[in-house]
């Protein structure tokens, strides 16, 4: 919202420069879009820095052009550091080697893939302590993210309860690259992840990577909570944070709760982001920390 006192101001100082006693309604516009282009070009504090242009970018435009986030060169040995590649590459070469998948009465990967799939991914807490089983692909949500990318990618297609390869996705089985940055380009533009718990805000975790990805970018080699990232991210974007959670009786009762959660312990985790140190913990509390892993700047290139 432009403040009339301060853009007042501008007119006056630039007419007086400009020698303009008597402005025209094409000399104010002028004045205006150029008032507007200098504000787009400061930077924000809420923004680390950034200006309302970068930001916009992050935001709407990520991986595009002038956006301060871009994939890096990277090669097939970095490919292989992601768990969630590992996982959808299975699958492909799974659906490759039977022609068509036959999936389960309720639509399913069949059991006997499950273990191995799920091995290939990170680890999960409530698994690995025993706390949940792993035995079909709902248990999971590293295989169901897979299946959703491959999806979300066009890599593969579902007819008569069966899963088959695509053209894109035949393709895509000798490009691990191409692989890895269909994951994330389809998870980050496609993947509701309001759909893997009780949270009432359909927002949180589905917009605003690009910023994440800068902020751990920035701050990862230290040990940090996800709290500290949490606040970070909705300073730069306070309209996520409006819905009030805490009615829910959740363990985690705040919109950085959530977004820890959801971004964090979630997906950047199971993408191989992040690295999470539970401090001896069972479950995520507020003694876990993150840092950021090898496999984040190699992906990536900031240039800012």
């Amino acid at each position: 919202m432009i403040e009339i006192g301060i853009l007042q101001r501008y007119f006056n100082e630039r007419l007086t420069e400009l020698g303009i006693s008597n402005p025209t309604t094409e000399d104010l516009n002028r004045l205006t879009e150029e008032w507007i282009m200098m504000q787009n070009g400061q930077s924000e504090i809420d923004f680390d820095g950034l200006t309302p242009q970068e930001m916009d970018d992050l935001i709407y435009n990520l991986f595009g052009d002038t956006c301060i986030v871009q994939f890096a060169d990277f090669n097939e040995e970095v490919c292989q550091a992601m768990p969630l590649f590992r996982q959808v590459k299975m699958i492909l070469n799974i659906i490759e080697n039977e022609e068509s998948l036959k999936l389960t009465k309720t639509g399913n990967i069949p059991v006997k893939y499950i273990k191995e799939l799920y091995a290939l991914g990170a680890p999960c807490p409530h698994i690995e302590t025993g706390f949940m089983p792993i035995r079909i692909e709902t248990d999971s949500y590293s295989i169901q993210v897979a299946r959703i990318a491959l999806h979300s990618m066009g890599a593969i297609k579902t007819r008569h309860n069966a899963l088959s390869l695509t053209k894109a996705g035949k393709k895509l089985l000798n490009d691990d690259c191409a692989i890895v940055k269909g994951i994330i380009t389809a998870l980050f533009s496609k993947l509701n992840s309001a759909y893997f718990d009780g949270y009432p805000h359909q927002l949180i975790g589905n917009v605003g990577h690009g910023f994440t990805l800068l902020l751990l970018h920035r701050y990862g080699n230290n040990e940090e909570h996800a709290r500290f990232y949490g606040k970070k991210f909705f300073n730069a974007l306070p309209s996520l944070r409006e819905e009030e959670l805490s009615e829910l009786g959740l363990v985690y009762s705040s919109p950085i709760d959530c977004f820890a959660l959801r971004v964090l312990y979630k997906l950047y985790y199971n993408l191989g982001f992040i690295s999470i140190d539970r401090k001896g913990e069972k479950n995520y509390g507020h003694s876990t920390t993150i840092m950021k892993t090898d496999l984040l700047d190699a992906l990536f290139k900031f240039t800012k």
